[in-house]
């Protein structure tokens, strides 16, 4: 049984779906470096909204782009109307689509050295500062390149452990 306070994953039905275009924008409208000059859709998109809203409106966007099969690298942009989103399970599933469902072996970031929120989140999760890019966020300020592979986040997350069971979890819910 979900709780109405509860942070759930949205998932599009595919990359051409309507509604994730919708919230690869709503991401970039919530950036406010982000000036749309390198675009990052097509893209695939989940929204974390709240359990008991039926509108589905988004607290927060994970949009992962860039994907290189040989590479097995992942990009992951992603905005937030508050912290409130970030519940661990939230963050879990922000994961486990692109280590688990497309068993990506790194995911890459890249965010402003004076975004302090943004690279406090992204530490805090676990990924790894893997270098700088002097001036290159917008031709004045640096970038911070950070990155997480595969056997971390799994150690750190429990990903498969977590998509099996909340899998099992909804399909009893339904009745299957």
């Amino acid at each position: 049984m979900l709780m109405p306070h509860q942070i759930v994953p949205v998932f599009p039905r595919s990359v051409d779906d309507g509604y994730n275009e919708f919230l690869a924008r709503w991401a970039a409208q919530r950036m406010p470096d982000y000036d749309g000059s390198v675009p990052f859709w097509p893209c695939y998109s989940i929204a974390f909204v709240r359990a008991n809203d039926p509108r589905q409106r988004p607290l927060a966007v994970a949009a992962y782009h860039g994907h290189n099969a040989k590479s097995g690298d992942m990009h992951l942009s992603g905005a937030s109307e508050s912290p409130m989103w970030a519940t661990r399970d939230a963050i879990r599933w922000m994961l486990w689509y692109p280590f688990v469902k497309h068993r990506c072996r790194r995911l890459t970031t890249i965010t402003a050295r004076d975004n302090k929120r943004a690279r406090r989140f992204d530490e805090k999760i676990g990924f790894k500062v893997e270098g700088v890019c002097r001036k290159a966020w917008d031709g004045r300020r640096d970038s911070i390149i950070y990155g997480m592979l595969r056997e971390e986040a799994e150690a750190r997350w429990d990903l498969k452990e977590f998509a099996d069971g909340q899998i099992e979890r909804r399909q009893r819910a339904l009745g299957a």
